[in-house]
């Protein structure tokens, strides 16, 4: 990426990040699918650093590395938009990624789900931690999706990378017969839950319809989506990690990295409403959200159904589809800096 003019502004937004610009930062690349042990292997070197930060794409995922550290005996602080709880002289921080510090430096920083760069709304956060994180090694896990760019960003600012592909650990299939056939049907769906399963949904509504549907059934269910108190949510999620629930209803955040045993991934819907209209989930949800059955250790295989057959073309087509992102551009928010130039002009 050579320097010119259009660059100059880029060049004003990359030196705000003061800390940063002062490290000669080295990036690790750890990239591959869902259940291929990226983030694992980032977290083993954050918990040896002597200090660090875990940057998450999702409160509940902060909340599950934070306890994870401190189980270890690593005092962690923990941040997000709803929650700040800090420990006397930890030098650990797990939090959401835009509640980044970029003025404390650590040694260690992670930043997890790289690909949500090309995330219309929340875009912007990934790009101020892939330029401003002020750690002298910075960890990058997700898919390889958006690495074009960000390899360009990171050789323009003469820093240094090395990338590592990685391979899902266990097998993933799309199961040949869907739940309930040509169309949905209750006791078709009833008969064919197993304990393991996670039904996706994408609404709270439809979530909480679910929910009470399968308790009726007399299943144990947990219930996950993102209007819960953080209480509750990691309380449910515990729920299905130690058993006491058999069955997970959850909306698509559980494709943000969370760390649960399923079996099997249902797609209650294939559309989701993206807050301006219903759309057809792509490829990389598809692959984030199936990519959570067969957790590694736990099931052998993972399997990925859908409920009725018009659903699981798209789902198998997704699957196989290459999920680039085309980003000319990565997205950037205003900062007060920049504000403060403006007034001056």
């Amino acid at each position: 990426m050579a320097k010119s003019i259009q660059n100059i502004h880029f060049d004003d937004y990359a030196q705000s990040f003061i800390q940063a610009r002062k490290l000669a930062r080295h990036h690790h690349f750890y990239l591959g699918p869902t259940n291929s042990g990226k983030t694992y292997h980032a977290l083993n070197t954050l918990m040896q650093a002597p200090s660090g930060i875990y940057l998450a794409p999702l409160r509940l995922l902060a909340m599950e590395i934070r306890d994870k550290l401190m189980v270890a005996g690593i005092p962690c602080n923990l941040i997000t938009g709803e929650e700040k709880h800090i420990i006397a002289g930890a030098k650990h921080t797990a939090s959401t990624i835009e509640m980044m510090n970029p003025n404390q430096i650590v040694d260690v920083a992670i930043i997890d789900e790289i690909q949500m760069l090309h995330d219309p709304n929340r875009g912007s956060a990934w790009t101020a931690a892939l330029i401003g994180a002020p750690a002298r090694q910075v960890f990058v896990c997700g898919s390889a999706a958006v690495i074009k760019p960000c390899i360009q960003v990171i050789e323009y600012l003469n820093e240094r990378y090395q990338i590592t592909h990685l391979q899902r650990m266990t097998p993933l299939e799309i199961e040949h017969k869907t739940i309930c056939g040509k169309r949905y049907s209750k006791p078709k769906l009833k008969h064919q839950l197993q304990t393991g399963d996670a039904v996706i949904a994408f609404s709270r509504k439809d979530v909480l319809t679910y929910s009470a549907r399968f308790r009726q059934w007399g299943y144990t269910v947990a219930s996950i989506y993102g209007a819960l108190s953080p209480e509750v949510r990691r309380t449910e999620s515990e729920r299905f990690n130690s058993g006491e629930a058999d069955i997970l209803v959850a909306t698509d955040a559980i494709g943000m990295g969370l760390n649960l045993p399923i079996r099997r991934v249902i797609f209650a819907s294939t559309h989701k409403f993206d807050g301006i209209a219903s759309r057809l989930l792509n490829a990389t949800e598809v692959r984030q959200i199936a990519g959570r059955a067969g957790r590694f250790g736990i099931y052998p295989t993972g399997y990925v159904n859908v409920l009725e057959d018009d659903e699981q073309l798209h789902i198998a087509h997704m699957l196989a589809t290459d999920d680039t992102a085309h980003l000319e551009n990565l997205p950037i928010a205003i900062q007060f800096s920049h504000i403060e130039t403006i007034a001056h002009y």
